[in-house]
């Protein structure tokens, strides 16, 4: 009997410190939440500057956005590239890298002058729509994530693949250096009632697009926070790309979630588009 209760415990235990996410309600209530302007309706990329700032891209400009959290306003917007359509954005030291959905890639140095120096990188990365960077400060390197259209698609039907930058030796690592199964995910996803799939008319049949629309690493766990935008729900991965949980986003508040990031290890913030609603960063407490 005392080893039976002993198990229960450890087992307890186990799946305490296994949980990735706070709960749900906090989720639902974020800290803040700042309502953006129509030049940010298409809000994309995001990224941390400190403690109370961000930077962010939108689909359709070159333009860095600096943005104060407190007072919810934009205070600085910086020109490096002419119109495209950007999606990933993501800090490393004083620079910044920007990823274009074709999978090019944008060095930004920032000068005294407010003229950044910018240096294009082309990541060959095998697939056509691409959205996710993050900064990897313990392994040193960039992750990029696609979000669909992989020029593989017998891969594609399988896997997800998160592929990395090494900034050491400003190189691209041809391998993915994560593969999730979607076949774990759609599992973890089928036993959240909270997250809705898409089936197919007629049939009924699971649809399971698993579009990936942002990436962010834990600044002190190997852990991986994948934001999903086609069926809305953020994803969790180790160090392996094992996936650990699933959370649903309130699409309400997040009608097209499009960029996640750290403060710190205690504080997320994720960005939606507009829709019929106004864009929104969103603060939560970890």
């Amino acid at each position: 009997m005392i080893i039976q209760f002993m198990i229960f415990v450890v087992a307890l235990i186990m799946t305490s410190c296994n949980t990735t996410f706070p709960t749900q309600t906090n989720f639902k209530n974020p800290n803040k939440i700042c309502e953006l302007p129509a030049e940010l309706m298409e809000i994309s990329g995001l990224t941390d500057v400190d403690g109370k700032t961000v930077a962010c891209v939108q689909d359709e400009l070159g333009d860095v956005f600096i943005y104060d959290l407190e007072n919810c306003t934009i205070i600085e917007q910086i020109t490096f590239e002419g119109p495209g359509d950007f999606e990933g954005l993501t800090r490393v030291g004083d620079d910044m890298y920007a990823l274009r959905s074709d999978g090019t890639m944008f060095k930004i140095v920032f000068n005294e002058n407010g003229k950044p120096d910018v240096q294009q990188i082309d990541t060959k990365i095998p697939a056509l729509d691409n959205e996710g960077l993050c900064y990897d400060e313990k392994h040193n390197r960039l992750l990029l994530a696609p979000k669909r259209k992989y020029t593989d698609k017998t891969f594609e039907k399988s896997f997800r693949a998160i592929y990395a930058f090494e900034l050491a030796t400003e190189t691209m690592i041809e391998k993915p250096v994560l593969q999730i199964s979607v076949s774990e995910v759609l599992t973890l996803v089928q036993q959240n009632k909270g997250i809705e799939l898409f089936r197919k008319e007629g049939s009924g049949e699971v649809k399971f697009k698993f579009s990936i629309a942002s990436i962010a690493a834990h600044p002190e766990k190997e852990l991986y926070y994948l934001l999903v935008s086609s069926e809305q729900f953020l994803l969790t991965v180790d160090g392996q790309g094992k996936p650990l949980d699933v959370l649903p986003l309130d699409n309400q508040m997040f009608p097209k979630p499009e960029g996640i990031t750290f403060l710190d290890g205690n504080s997320l913030v994720i960005s939606s588009e507009g829709s019929d609603t106004n864009p929104v960063l969103a603060l939560f407490s970890m």
